[in-house]
């Protein structure tokens, strides 16, 4: 919309000259801005503000001098949509050693370690919420925040069948998962959310951050 794109101009205090739609992902539509002075990355939500929690992951990611992460240039609302502009990072050929220095720089992120697992807010996991209520047993955490909500979402379709195996992979998980500190995740690690920065290096990008178990980035 016209009446956007001057709203931006004067909010960031560029002239855009070109914009181009990207696609990728389902729930934000995702635009790349073009001005004079640099390249921004815009996404759009116009049902639901999935953007603050997202700045606080960014935020936090950022303070463990990790990986790099793309600077956070405005979050606001304009009428009924919120949006997120970000640095816009051209991604580019990774290095030779492009997943040594991925691991190294993950295994650096979770040496952050929580008291608890999950964390003191809810974030989303997609467009899903995610719920992050504070335990000190990771298979608490893990039953109640993760598998538990899911089965709700399809309760009208589960079989007894089903549910029963479902109370025996629980009494389970204690010899499954591994006892360990709750460590800092990205918490939605997959091929979508990392991009290459221009020296072939790794990048962070949406995050759903909470404290957990280390193999659930891996």
């Amino acid at each position: 919309e016209k009446d956007f794109i001057s709203y931006l101009e004067e909010k960031l205090n560029i002239q855009i000259l070109d914009i181009d739609q990207l696609y990728g992902g389902y729930v934000n539509q995702s635009f790349k801005l073009t001005s004079k002075s640099q390249n921004y990355f815009i996404k759009i939500n116009k049902d639901v503000d999935l953007f603050s929690t997202e700045v606080r992951g960014l935020d936090k990611l950022n303070s463990t001098n990790t990986f790099y992460i793309p600077k956070v240039i405005e979050h606001s609302r304009f009428k009924s949509d919120y949006y997120l502009v970000m640095e816009f990072i051209d991604s580019t050929k990774k290095k030779n050693n492009f997943w040594e220095i991925f691991g190294e720089k993950l295994a650096s992120l979770h040496r952050n370690s929580g008291v608890k697992f999950g964390l003191k807010y809810n974030n989303y996991l997609g467009p899903l919420e995610q719920e992050n209520t504070l335990y000190i047993d990771f298979i608490d955490f893990f039953i109640n925040n993760r598998i538990l909500p899911q089965l709700r979402i399809l309760e009208d379709k589960l079989s007894v069948n089903l549910s029963s195996n479902f109370n025996k992979l629980f009494k389970l998980l204690p010899d499954i998962l591994p006892s360990q500190e709750p460590a800092l995740l990205h918490g939605d690690l997959w091929s979508g959310n990392y991009l290459v920065d221009h020296i072939g290096e790794p990048v962070l990008i949406d995050p759903s951050i909470y404290y957990g178990c280390r193999e659930v980035d891996i």
